[in-house]
């Protein structure tokens, strides 16, 4: 059997096309649509049945007594499991595998627990194995709370204090805990749908909007009502991914408002925008309907701050328009835009130590382009890709296929490999074409990251190609080069760092 084969059962045609045809855009076909037996696992390497099983030891002969006492009273041992029986599907004698296959999946629970526990990544690798278990149940998933029951028990009562500590078992009971009882704090794909496309509409429609705008009310914006990276599960094959909640979904979307607002007002610096009749009026009118927004319509205290924020940024405009140098191409997105994308989610890394505990330079490196590849349709972000004469890690480029940044990720290794990595970015990588480029430090190893930030400040003066510093905070800085191919151009380096110390 196979986690994929899935009966969709519809006895009432017109009931259920009003349900797909409701209001809201996105919808949830209920459980009482579906049908899945479920399937069974596969036991992990090394996996030897205990002899005479069950009957190797009173826990799992009396367990598999209890279950099958269970079992003789089903489906009538509920109202619910009683309507199982009106399904087309039903037939007499189907779940009769459910006892066998509840102990011998929490017998496999038990090896996977023995297998991984004292792992570094332990408490990943062993619950990855009960997330397949427990799909094994299919839909409806008849037996997963005995079986998970059965589970809790085993190791709160079936396991000698030397296998596990205290600690971890009560993280891995908890974790059952969770499926036993699942939060009443339901994601709501809708309602967030919903308020991102309040706050969409709320942008002002002036031209450094107007495509981000558009691609916000196509589909369905998952990039936004998630955080943190995407979990594979290897057994089931099947990612999973924390959303957030209303509360902190309004909290992002204030904070990608700043973004937005600062990646414009950094283009108006740079010379990327130009005052213009057209735009004026654009800026003008959008205040207007922002203002008139405000008296019409009801907005939460979280969404006022960011329509504040957009209120605030739109007097301010109109009031500096005239000093504006060029308006804003199609379809240009900057360096800049993708650098503080990397520092934001490179931080957002750093809570996620289950995660990468056990990457090296190419797994990190990989986070970051699956990242990058998700912000903007007008850019292309690739890896060990060929530029000027060798491989770089990190290629953006845009739909023109000009390069708007070049990176180089490397494991902290000290000050040599620093420095060589700096020749390595500039020598091999950097064309005549090529303004910026950044050197991404993966901290794995060095116990005081504070003072490796200052380190790495230090050494890159004493590169032969350096010339100053142009701005520097806690940990990211930012320095001006010698062009390698033009002593009359110079060229700007980004140093991220990123402390990723494993314990």
């Amino acid at each position: 059997m196979t986690p994929n084969h899935y009966h969709i059962d519809i006895r009432n045609n017109k009931k259920f096309l009003d349900f797909l045809n409701g209001k809201e855009p996105y919808f949830e076909i209920s459980s009482d649509y579906i049908f899945n037996i479920g399937f069974d696992c596969i036991p992990l390497e090394g996996f030897e049945k205990p002899k005479d099983y069950p009957k190797c030891c009173r826990f799992h002969e009396k367990t598999l007594q209890n279950l099958n006492n269970w079992y003789r009273s089903f489906p009538l041992c509920c109202k619910q499991h009683q309507e199982l029986t009106t399904k087309s599907w039903w037939k007499d004698g189907i779940y009769d595998h459910i006892p066998n296959r509840i102990i011998t999946h929490e017998l496999y629970c038990e090896h996977a627990i023995s297998k991984f526990i004292n792992n570094e990544t332990w408490y990943e690798e062993i619950t990855e194995y009960f997330d397949y278990a427990i799909h094994s149940f299919g839909t409806p998933s008849i037996g997963l709370d005995q079986f998970l029951n059965t589970l809790r028990f085993y190791i709160l009562n079936a396991t000698p204090d030397w296998q596990f500590s205290k600690e971890k078992r009560g993280l891995l009971v908890g974790y059952i805990d969770a499926w036993l009882n699942p939060s009443s704090n339901k994601f709501d794909l809708n309602a967030c749908h919903e308020k991102i496309q309040k706050w969409a509409k709320l942008l002002p429609d002036i031209t450094p909007f107007k495509n981000i705008k558009k691609k916000l009310s196509e589909g369905l914006q998952m990039n936004l009502m998630v955080q943190g990276p995407i979990v594979h599960n290897k057994y089931l094959n099947i990612g999973k991914v924390q959303t957030k909640s209303k509360k902190e979904l309004v909290e992002s979307l204030i904070s990608l408002t700043k973004a937005l607002l600062l990646h414009i007002q950094d283009q108006i610096k740079k010379g990327n925008l130009r005052a213009h009749n057209d735009y004026k009026i654009e800026v003008i009118n959008a205040e207007h309907e922002i203002k008139q927004n405000l008296l019409l319509i009801d907005f939460s205290k979280g969404e006022r701050k960011y329509i504040n924020i957009i209120k605030s940024w739109l007097k301010n405009e109109k009031e500096h328009l005239n000093d504006l140098l060029a308006l804003i191409e199609p379809n240009q997105i900057s360096a800049d835009y993708f650098i503080s994308q990397i520092k934001t989610f490179g931080i957002n890394l750093e809570n996620q130590e289950r995660l990468y505990n056990n990457f090296g330079e190419d797994e990190f490196r990989d986070q970051f382009i699956s990242h990058l590849n998700s912000l903007s349709e007008e850019a292309n972000v690739t890896s060990e890709t060929f530029n000027k004469i060798g491989k770089v890690d990190i290629l953006v480029r845009n739909n023109l296929g000009h390069n708007l940044l070049v990176c180089e990720c490397k494991l902290w290794k000290g000050k040599q490999k620093f420095l060589e990595a700096i020749d390595q970015l500039i020598l091999r990588y950097i064309s005549w074409s090529n303004d910026n480029g950044a050197i991404i430090i993966f901290n794995t190893e060095h116990k005081t990251f504070s003072n490796l930030i200052n380190d790495t400040k230090e050494f890159v003066t004493e590169h032969s190609s350096y010339i100053r510093t142009i701005e520097a905070n806690d940990r990211f800085f930012k320095c001006s080069f010698k062009h390698p191919e033009d002593d009359n151009k110079t060229l700007d380096l980004d140093f991220i760092l990123f402390n990723y110390l494993k314990k």
